[in-house]
């Protein structure tokens, strides 16, 4: 994506994972609360959202969910709208080109939550 200025993870409460650096969505939090929203109430159509931040970036959001649909968490792509580019690219088109990187993120957030909830189960058995 060459218009790509930043990247912020949410987990599924909307809580900051990740975020690249000087991005995050503090400021713009409905976006993800949004993302989050749209997700829980369309488990099987849900491309993501876009929003307009101002007349030269753009948000795309798209949920990142486990093998069970459940939701592991929200992906923030920031872009920028400047040069030749002065509209926002479809929400299908842009999660076409970064369906790969949704995949392994997806990868590794599923196995980071299946080893929390073994790490939580073994601690809960020995106490």
């Amino acid at each position: 994506m060459p218009s790509l200025l930043g990247v912020v993870v949410h987990d599924g409460f909307a809580n900051l994972v990740w975020a690249s650096d000087e991005w995050d969505l503090a400021e713009d939090a409905e976006i993800v609360k949004d993302a989050i929203s749209n997700a829980l109430g369309d488990t099987v159509e849900f491309a993501g959202i876009m929003r307009t931040l101002d007349a030269d970036r753009v948000v795309y959001s798209f949920a990142v969910r486990g093998e069970h649909v459940d939701l592991l968490g929200v992906v923030s792509l920031i872009g920028g709208l400047s040069g030749a580019r002065t509209e926002a690219r479809p929400v299908k088109y842009v999660r076409q080109l970064v369906q790969p990187a949704l995949e392994c993120l997806r990868r590794e957030l599923s196995l980071r939550s299946q080893l929390g909830i073994a790490r939580a189960g073994s601690r809960w058995t020995r106490a």
